[in-house]
């Protein structure tokens, strides 16, 4: 009996031996692979990193030469911001005229839009604007009227068209000067309107606050978001005037 039960012995060690053989080797590639995905990961997260910095560099530096500011978002640490309010980019207020659904903006608006619409021509397309993950233009209002719903709704609706005509004039402007970004920049925006309900912020005296003035509430934001943080993840959201310099 002892005879015959040994061969069946050693060949159940064998195979066992076999499958622990084979779970390690199993084992180990899994590891391995795990650890070339993270080294990979890591390396696209630097390089993403890295190219969202130097397109806020690049963005910054070429709208200072316009008067203009690149500014990051209060406690969204993905995204920066073009601020046009009234005193940059004039927009007919009241209701569009006959035959229009847009608001128009003035020839100085215009233009305006259009040397911005040079500066992102130039990152969009290139290497680095893959570290971008959406543009979007969103359009904002004073308070005036906000009293009903009706006097809301009306704002909604102006904003809405502000931040449509500022992504018309980009498309037109795109399509007769720099017809191979259109595309690009078709597939990162998108427009919006939010009313009078995110009033403009500044920092005043080291704080974040509020914007009363009318004139400046009267905008729109051009946010660059952007597919990595721009600004650590270890930085104090308290912080944040300080940060941009005011």
């Amino acid at each position: 009996m002892s005879d015959n039960s040994a061969p069946t012995s050693n060949a159940f060690t064998d195979l066992m031996t076999s499958l622990l053989v084979l779970f390690v080797l199993l084992l180990v590639c899994t590891l391995y692979k795990i650890a070339q995905d993270k080294e990979a990961r890591e390396k696209r997260e630097v390089e993403t990193s890295a190219a969202a910095a130097d397109v806020s560099q690049s963005v910054r530096k070429k709208l200072h030469d316009l008067g203009l500011t690149l500014e990051p978002v209060p406690d969204d640490p993905y995204s920066e911001f073009i601020r046009l309010d009234e005193n940059k980019v004039h927009f007919e207020t009241g209701e569009p005229k006959e035959g229009s659904t847009q608001t128009a903006l003035d020839a100085s608006g215009a233009n305006v839009i259009d040397r911005v619409s040079d500066i992102l021509a130039e990152i969009i397309c290139s290497k680095e604007g893959k570290s971008i993950d959406s543009i979007i233009i969103e359009g904002h209002t004073d308070k005036q009227g906000d009293a009903d719903l009706k006097g809301k709704l009306d704002n909604l609706r102006l904003s809405q068209r502000r931040s449509y005509a500022v992504m018309e004039e980009i498309f037109h402007y795109l399509n007769s000067a720099k017809p191979k970004s259109l595309e690009c920049f078709r597939k990162l925006s998108r427009s919006t309107g939010r009313g009078s309900v995110d009033p403009a912020k500044k920092c005043l005296l080291g704080k974040l606050t509020e914007v009363r003035r009318d004139d400046e509430n009267r905008r729109v934001e051009i946010k660059i978001r952007f597919q990595t943080r721009i600004v650590a993840e270890n930085t104090d959201p308290s912080s944040f005037c300080d940060r941009v310099g005011h």
